[in-house]
């Protein structure tokens, strides 16, 4: 005794009904085919609907970006400085952008600044603590894009080990072939603002600002591209 029809998708979102008698209707249910080949179809046509690439995954490091921070000092002038050691790992996808994510770890003792009495302020226990926390790091969790060239990253900061929300912009500023390396190269700007009181860093608020400015630059060599022709 025949089980009865049963419904099966077809790309595209038809259904044809297949009865268990070793034969299926066709797609157009005008005429019975064996079963076999019904299924052998269907997994061609599976076959047929194009994948999207993964995301190409980037070591993230001083050879290819800067991390670069500045701050109002007494509201008369800004004192400005970067940080050179750091390592993260950028999944990167250009085609969904929201798809993109990125980790990122810094060593907090290796800030290069212009104003010779912030070193040992920075490092202090008041600042960055750096004998106790000799690491700051930043990851994603969401990615939302905001026009073709600009996404919104929405993660968490940790400093001093306090973990609180941050939101970063990042916006592809060039992509072009660069016949030197023989690659195409994206070069991205990321943008935002942290208040150093968020992470305990109270100290000298009539003198340093709290809103501390962000500036962070890549450079990357994409994987797999090839020049326009």
């Amino acid at each position: 005794m025949s089980a009865g029809p049963v419904p099966l998708e077809w790309p595209g979102g038809d259904t044809m009904w297949w009865e268990f008698d070793g034969m299926a209707p066709s797609a157009t249910g005008r005429e019975r085919i064996p079963m076999w080949r019904a299924i052998v179809l269907v997994f061609i046509l599976a076959l047929a609907v194009p994948a999207r690439a993964a995301p190409s995954v980037y070591e993230i490091g001083p050879y290819s970006t800067e991390i670069g921070f500045a701050v109002d000092l007494a509201d008369v002038t800004t004192v400005a400085g970067a940080f050179t050691r750091f390592t993260g790992k950028l999944s990167l996808d250009l085609d969904a952008p929201q798809a993109s994510r990125v980790a990122v770890t810094v060593d907090t003792r290796s800030f290069d600044i212009g104003w010779e009495p912030a070193y040992s302020l920075l490092r202090s226990d008041a600042y960055l603590d750096v004998l106790h926390w000799p690491a700051m790091s930043f990851s994603t969790e969401t990615v939302s894009q905001q026009d073709a060239t600009h996404v919104r990253m929405a993660g968490t900061l940790t400093i001093r080990g306090v973990a609180r929300p941050q939101v970063l912009d990042a916006v592809l500023e060039q992509r072009h072939w660069d016949p030197d390396s023989q690659a195409e190269i994206a070069v991205f700007t990321v943008t935002g603002i942290l208040h150093r009181s968020d992470f305990g860093m109270v100290s000298d608020a009539l003198l340093v600002g709290d809103e501390v400015n962000l500036n962070i630059k890549a450079r990357l060599r994409l994987a797999g591209a090839e020049p326009a022709r």
